[in-house]
């Protein structure tokens, strides 16, 4: 068996791997093309909805997401068709599991505390679920819907106010305007609310992108975002929220246990849990 080569408890910043920084190519957006994709998705799905409701259609909820996102996902044909864009710049990428749980949680109380604290203070109108009587529907609105709350808005919403919008701001601004600026407009967006519900979205829009900026990936702000808006549709359709708390306290078991159980099974089958420099060795290094 190799030698088990530990670091000193005072070096672990040594071994801890780095979050990764913006690309080059996304610290070339600026905040006039943001602003214009934002207001070009506006528009269009104003035109959309209006040109729907002229001619009598109906737009089950999830469909309407649906739509809105693929809108918002059309803004960034020009900077893919120019070369300026790929998945990587906007922060799909991997980070440490274990260490963005923390950040998640944490993300997620600073949240409902907010929530709580601006509710008492201001007393806003009773918000209306969007999911209210969707266990009324049939199966495929469910569906739609169920998968526009859980993957599709959080996901492409992230993509487009944290990736795109937030990133671009970040490129001429500080942390702290930039963050207010991109959360006030994340809020703003979301007109199915009423005005004093929005500054709870903008803080939630604020707390996303210090996640981003923290970890320099969307995935921990897609993982908070799915969460509630997953919550709320759970709730929507079933009364209770079991299902979603138990799939993601799952999901969290799984990312802290698996740096540990990976070490434990590198020690076990004589593999050297650290590299000479004292990072943790990779699965595919040191066989």
């Amino acid at each position: 068996m190799r030698r088990l080569n530990v670091v000193p408890l005072g070096d672990r910043r040594r071994w801890l791997a780095p979050w990764p920084s913006p690309t080059a190519r996304s610290q070339q957006w600026t905040a006039r093309y943001a602003l214009t994709a934002l207001v070009a998705s506006w528009l269009v799905s104003g035109v959309v909805v209006l040109a729907l409701r002229l001619v009598g259609v109906r737009i089950p909820i999830g469909l309407g997401v649906l739509i809105r996102d693929a809108i918002f996902l059309a803004t960034l044909a020009p900077l893919y068709r120019s070369g300026s864009l790929r998945t990587v710049d906007l922060g799909l990428r991997r980070v440490p599991g274990a260490r963005s749980v923390g950040l998640v949680l944490l993300g997620l109380l600073a949240y409902g505390w907010f929530s709580v604290l601006w509710t008492s203070a201001v007393h806003p109108p009773p918000v209306r679920s969007p999911f209210l009587g969707i266990a009324h529907q049939s199966t495929i609105v469910i569906v739609l819907t169920g998968f526009a709350a859980a993957v599709s808005a959080p996901v492409v919403e992230e993509i487009f106010f944290r990736g795109l919008l937030y990133r671009s701001f970040r490129n001429r601004l500080g942390i702290g305007p930039a963050c207010v600026i991109a959360g006030a407009l994340f809020g703003l967006g979301h007109t199915d609310y009423p005005l004093l519900v929005r500054p709870e979205l903008a803080f939630f829009g604020v707390v996303a992108a210090l996640l981003y900026e923290r970890t320099g990936s969307l995935l921990p702000g897609i993982a908070m975002h799915s969460f509630i808006d997953a919550t709320g549709f759970e709730i929507g359709l079933t009364g209770n929220d079991r299902v979603v708390i138990t799939v993601f306290l799952l999901f969290t078991i799984i990312l802290l246990a698996h740096p540990p159980l990976r070490g434990l099974g590198r020690l076990l089958t004589g593999k050297p849990v650290f590299r000479p420099g004292g990072r943790p060795m990779s699965d595919s290094q040191g066989g």
